[in-house]
């Protein structure tokens, strides 16, 4: 262990790339379990969210990469939140995804390969999604020139719905108002 520039140096090379692309300081953790005893979805994972910070602690970069816990986390901070050294799990869990991503081990042959085949599916459909947002700029893959429709059903059209430069208030309606009928009187509220 060495001391420099007021920050602790140990663990893995693992833990310094995961710290880096996170922007947090891992080796903060000393397990306490209170960002495990706040996450929705822990008794789903394979290793929980102190167990993930534990496991790149000690640079074991494919138990993580093969967990179905990295994909099952919600990113809803409620462990950063818990947490009493400010750590946020979400930055990292999204570190790791972006690693595995570039890595390759979100290529077909490997999804292929992973026992939990709900997990595969699902990482399957969150690549589909990504892409549609990617290419279409909202999450159901319609033309962005239909944002507006869900103003057709107002008794009247507010002034400034297309656009009004120097506008105070912006009423951003958002993917899901703009194109799914089920939400439009949400958005019409």
């Amino acid at each position: 262990m060495e001391l420099r520039e007021g920050v602790l140096k140990v663990g893995s090379p693992f833990l310094g790339v995961v710290n880096q692309r996170s922007g947090q300081l891992i080796q903060l953790c000393y397990h306490c379990q209170k960002c495990t005893a706040g996450c929705p979805t822990a008794h789903a994972m394979d290793y929980r969210p102190a167990q993930m910070l534990r496991l790149i602690q000690f640079g074991m970069r494919d138990f993580l990469f093969r967990s179905a816990g990295l994909w099952r986390c919600l990113a809803c901070e409620i462990c950063g939140a818990r947490c009493p050294n400010g750590i946020s799990i979400m930055r990292v869990v999204e570190a790791l995804r972006e690693m595995m991503r570039e890595e390759g081990y979100l290529a077909e042959e490997r999804l292929a390969l992973l026992e939990d085949r709900s997990l595969a599916e699902s990482v399957r459909a969150l690549d589909r999604l990504g892409q549609t947002i990617t290419t279409t700029h909202n999450i159901s893959g319609d033309d962005n020139e239909l944002r507006s429709i869900w103003s057709q059903n107002l008794e009247e059209v507010p002034e400034g719905l297309e656009g009004k430069r120097g506008a105070e208030v912006v009423y951003f309606v958002g993917c899901v108002g703009s194109f799914c009928p089920r939400s439009y009187r949400i958005t019409e509220g």
